[in-house]
């Protein structure tokens, strides 16, 4: 039995759907095609992970953004593994950016940022000249712990404990940036746990 535990939404309909075996392993699940996450071992930062695509075996490469060490006030982030996303166009709407996700010839690059609510969704749109990510019939204001991100929750926690106390929002949507343009805008329901799959 597995059950899905994550389900992202692009374009007004849902983009891919998380699953979770009874052996505990993650998939992601889109239009057929399986990708597997894995936590990297030859990294010395613990937020680096990297998911691999089937059939075609890409690996995809997850970092935390200096933005993220920054807002949580670390104070060795010169010795810390992190990824500098200041070069990209970053909508001013969004208060953090905290994550990237990118292949190594840099096919394209997906930047993961704190989304506040629906009304925010609507905004980064808006900038991005993009498609609002959610269909007509679902929004993020109802059953808001649905939404929240336990991997950046984690994060948050990890560098800094008392930041973590007075955090309330942990939502996360992307936007993926090809030859540097904002071509795809991402919504994760991160804490969906009551269906199987």
């Amino acid at each position: 039995m597995a059950i899905i535990t994550e389900i992202s939404y692009a374009n007004n309909s849902v983009y891919a759907q998380v699953v979770v075996d009874n052996k505990g392993n993650r998939h992601s699940i889109r239009d057929g095609i399986q990708t597997k996450y894995f936590v990297r071992k030859d990294s010395n930062s613990m937020f680096k992970g990297f998911s691999v695509k089937t059939p075609d075996n890409k690996s995809k490469i997850y970092s935390v953004t200096k933005q993220l060490f920054e807002y949580c006030q670390v104070d060795t982030i010169e010795n810390q593994d992190w990824e500098d996303v200041s070069n990209y166009d970053l909508c001013p709407a969004v208060e953090l950016w905290t994550g990237t996700g990118n292949y190594n010839n840099k096919e394209y690059y997906d930047i993961y940022f704190r989304v506040n609510d629906s009304a925010h969704l609507q905004e980064v749109a808006d900038y991005y000249n993009l498609s609002f990510p959610l269909p007509d019939d679902i929004d993020m204001d109802s059953n808001n712990f649905e939404w929240h991100s336990g991997t950046l929750k984690s994060m948050i926690y990890r560098l800094n404990r008392d930041k973590f106390n007075t955090e309330t929002n942990f939502k996360v949507g992307s936007v993926r940036f090809v030859g540097g343009v904002a071509t795809l805008f991402k919504v994760y329901k991160s804490n969906h746990k009551d269906k199987e799959y």
